[in-house]
């Protein structure tokens, strides 16, 4: 059975946020995982951005 290890928990970008803000969304955050026993490193659900309304009015 293989086994991970989190080595880096991969964070929101902030110039981003700060242009979704007035928007609603939801962030998926990302991991990066080594592979115990070998030296490769695996990118897991990278960060992924849900804009759940593109026009606000008001």
């Amino acid at each position: 059975m293989l086994k991970f290890k989190i080595i880096q928990e991969l964070k929101p970008n902030e110039e981003l946020l700060e242009i979704i803000k007035n928007y609603n969304y939801t962030i998926k955050n990302g991991k990066i995982k080594h592979l115990i026993a070998t030296n490769a490193l695996y990118l897991f659900n990278s960060i992924n951005y849900q804009i759940e309304n593109m026009y606000k009015f008001g």
